[in-house]
């Protein structure tokens, strides 16, 4: 495929201007990703996140295979 064709399937106003659009750069783009990542706000959700677990107990184990066995 080339760039014409590609540019069919993806609009140019979100194609980085390497390839024939109207987004910043892609070194820009990449510049903005790792600064939202390495923020302050972002790094405190991923800590948060981690924090998250679930609690076994509460699982409903499901009788599937038991119900579906079948008899001889």
């Amino acid at each position: 495929m080339d760039l014409e064709s590609f540019q069919n399937y993806v609009t140019k106003d979100i194609l980085p201007l390497e390839y024939g659009g109207k987004e910043n750069s892609i070194k820009e783009l990449h510049n903005d990703l790792i600064q939202v990542l390495s923020s302050k706000e972002h790094v405190e959700h991923v800590k948060e996140m981690n924090k998250a677990k679930t609690d076994e107990s509460k699982r409903i184990f499901d009788t599937f295979n038991e119900r579906l066995k079948i008899k001889k």
